[in-house]
């Protein structure tokens, strides 16, 4: 069971499900939140791997610990209805897709209950932050004018 809270922001309201169970961050399913160098949530991912920053419902993101796992930090794999997630390598923008093959869709990590990109837990960013119904892409490992963080919350 999964409880909701609600949010006001200046484009409409966010509904954020908050956490019931007690497990790890980053085990089974859950959502990422999308929190501005402030501090303040900026919205959330979609089925997609890309950001809204207003209303709606975010997508549900599962994860499988790789057989490389050293620890409870990963890596780990993202995957959501529309596939397994990555890190283009053309661009580092954050994407999900049926094309995405699992051998390269696992350079995952967790940050206590942050997303970090690699064993070097490169963080992310963006070059403008979305409004409307605009899609916002999420760039990893570089640094960006909007620094986020991206943050699991466990169905």
């Amino acid at each position: 069971m999964t409880a909701t809270a609600t949010t006001a922001t200046g484009t409409g309201t966010v509904t954020s499900p908050t956490a019931t169970s007690t497990g790890l961050p980053f085990t089974g399913s859950g959502y990422i939140y999308v929190y501005n160098s402030a501090g303040t949530q900026q919205g959330f991912l979609i089925s997609a791997g890309t950001w809204y920053n207003t209303a709606g419902t975010p997508a549900t993101y599962t994860t499988n610990y790789t057989t490389n796992a050293t620890s409870d930090v990963g890596p780990f794999t993202l995957h959501t209805s529309k596939g397994y997630c990555e890190v283009y390598a053309n661009n580092n923008t954050l994407g999900c897709g049926l094309w995405i093959t699992v051998d390269v869709a696992t350079g995952f990590y967790a940050n206590g209950s942050n997303l970090v990109y690699g064993a070097g837990n490169g963080g992310f960013g963006a070059t403008a932050v979305p409004t409307g119904s605009v899609q916002g892409n999420i760039i990893a490992g570089v640094a960006e004018p909007y620094m986020l963080t991206l943050t699991w919350v466990g169905k």
